[in-house]
């Protein structure tokens, strides 16, 4: 039990720094953003997009008129 409480006394202080803590992490947003862009620009001009827009696709109820 001291060990648990030695840990969250830690976490509280901001000494125990790891990258899956909230606000610990290097901010990658926007080079992910610009990656995930540029991978689908890449996606929308090929040819693979027309082979998925030639797929019929199921109904859902989603798709229902009321």
């Amino acid at each position: 039990m001291d060990n648990a409480k030695k840990f969250v006394e830690l976490l509280e202080e901001g000494k125990i720094r790891k990258h899956i803590l909230p606000n610990t992490a290097p901010d990658y947003t926007s080079a992910q953003e610009r990656r995930d862009l540029d991978n689908y620009r890449f996606f929308a001009n090929s040819f693979a997009l027309d082979e998925v827009m030639k797929c019929e696709v199921r109904c859902y109820n989603g798709d229902e008129q009321i």
